[in-house]
């Protein structure tokens, strides 16, 4: 049951997605998925030395919670119901989260390599 709920919101994703809008946009796109993915990672590694972990532990908890979270979905369709989010801004904000969660286990296993 899990795993298909699971698959219902990935389908759901990637149909609200604009990927004419994001293809056309594509170095943006990249540029700030990998951004919010090396903001997140910084600030996961310096909370987890902040408090007390060794830097291998902070490396590898950086590393796994780098990517955006799938509730920023539903944060970013609030903002435009509420008008505050252009449709075009939020086709970006979503092809960014879409992006940084694609990636997250490539993020996750390359923080474990390296600590």
């Amino acid at each position: 049951f899990r795993s298909l709920l699971l698959s219902l919101f990935f389908l759901s994703v990637g149909m609200s997605l604009n990927f004419y809008y994001l293809i056309e946009n594509f170095p943006l796109l990249l540029g700030l998925s990998a951004i919010l993915i090396l903001i997140k990672l910084l600030f996961g590694v310096i909370s987890s030395r902040i408090v007390g972990l060794s830097r291998s532990h902070a490396i590898r908890i950086g590393g796994v919670l780098a990517q955006a979270s799938e509730f920023s979905f539903a944060v970013v369709s609030s903002l435009v119901v509420l008008g505050l989010l252009s449709d075009e801004n939020a086709a970006l904000c979503a092809g960014v989260i879409a992006v940084s969660l694609a990636f997250s286990s490539t993020v996750a296993a390359l923080s474990c390599r390296a600590s």
